[in-house]
């Protein structure tokens, strides 16, 4: 029972932070709370296989971002990644600070990308003409992308067999 109270909790906050009242920017410890509540409620579905660590720098918790960045890059992470490897993994979100830019990075150390399809993948993602190889990793790309320029949006690296490393790159915008 208490399980399934902390699983409605996170769901409910999944929810309420989704819909944001409308907003299309929130602040960055808002889209953090949102994909810990994911993350939580997916640990409660895998159990053992799913380990997760959010490393958050103070200095953006009040900084604003897209809403909905995050959780489709984690949900890659899950089921591209974690699920592949018969031992599970663990995802380590970081926010921070780089070249006067807002950066999160998402890690995991799933079953990676192989060069070929990782090749495909990033060559997608700098293109205007995407042929869209999975809907929520290039959705959060175009978004950023449309609103900010080419210089932001979605980088990917990867090494098959040990992890891959998302980055995303936001412009930094103070409450």
């Amino acid at each position: 029972a208490e399980d399934i109270i902390k699983v409605i909790a996170n769901l409910t906050n999944f929810f309420r932070i989704g819909i944001s009242k409308g907003a299309e920017l929130i602040p960055v410890n808002t889209e953090i709370d949102h994909v810990r509540s994911y993350l939580t409620i997916q640990k409660y579905r895998y159990e053992d296989i799913l380990d997760f660590q959010i490393n958050m720098s103070n200095e953006v918790t009040c900084m604003m971002v897209q809403k909905l960045i995050l959780q489709p890059i984690v949900e890659n992470s899950i089921y591209h990644g974690i699920k592949g490897k018969r031992t599970g993994g663990k995802i380590i979100i970081s926010t921070g600070i780089s070249a006067g830019n807002l950066t999160f990075t998402i890690e995991d150390d799933g079953v990676g990308i192989s060069p070929e399809r990782l090749e495909k993948i990033n060559e997608e993602l700098r293109s205007d003409n995407s042929l869209h190889i999975g809907y929520g990793l290039f959705n959060v790309n175009e978004r950023i992308r449309l609103s900010y320029g080419k210089d932001y949006g979605v980088f990917i690296e990867s090494t098959q067999g040990v992890k891959t490393i998302v980055t995303i790159i936001h412009p930094i915008i103070r409450e």
